[in-house]
């Protein structure tokens, strides 16, 4: 599963159902495979590829929350996280319905799901867990400071990429922490003083960073 924090120019001409002008802004995209691809536009419309970002259609037309983001486990089921809502599809993302409603304070700012079943939830350095597709969530740690990204390779493999602030209320350690057993114990992997946002995948065993430098 691929998540990109690329800005970029998509410009395709088509028919109404396809982009007919330059898309600048996005909250959140998401890639499943080389072909299938998800983007979240600021207008509140998703939009679906299934041919590498080729062509575009928008695929669902009721306005959402710009501040949701997006998953999916295979081509037809995905989750949104949209504050303290979980929406979920299983058409691929055509219709979405109401899964869990978290506590009012949660904003959902990353989830992640490692297969159909388990998935986690990141709030504010909250992480939440659930096994049963969404349905059920359970605080894990409540102690990570500031989540970034959420990644999982495989269905026992992920990554938490986050930073512990300093006393002083300046940006601390960014580390990396990993799991082998879809999230019952994390170790850490990496870490350095700065820069680090979020993890990228793009082959079985290339991990890629984006940094603020």
């Amino acid at each position: 599963m691929k998540r990109f924090t690329i800005v970029f120019l998509l410009v395709i001409f088509s028919n109404t159902h396809f982009f007919s002008q330059a898309i600048h802004n996005y909250s959140d995209i998401f890639f499943l495979d080389d072909h299938n691809g998800w983007i979240l536009s600021t207008n509140g419309y998703l939009w679906k590829t299934t041919n590498a970002g080729t062509d575009w259609i928008r695929i669902y037309d009721s306005r959402i929350d710009t501040s949701g983001k997006i998953t999916f486990v295979d081509e037809q089921n995905g989750w949104l996280s949209l504050r303290n809502t979980l929406l979920r599809s299983s058409n691929g993302g055509l219709n979405w319905v109401q899964e869990y409603e978290f506590p009012l304070a949660f904003y959902g700012y990353d989830i992640e799901f490692a297969n159909d079943s388990i998935g986690f939830a990141d709030d504010s350095g909250r992480l939440y867990k659930s096994v049963d597709q969404g349905q059920n969530w359970e605080l894990v740690t409540d102690t990570l400071g500031q989540i970034y990204d959420i990644s999982f390779y495989k269905d026992s493999i992920g990554y938490i990429c986050f930073t512990n602030p300093s006393p002083w209320g300046i940006t601390g350690i960014r580390y990396i922490y990993k799991t082998t057993d879809q999230g019952e114990t994390w170790n850490r992997s990496y870490f350095e003083g700065g820069g680090l946002n979020e993890s990228v995948y793009y082959d079985k065993i290339k991990l890629f960073l984006t940094m603020n430098v």
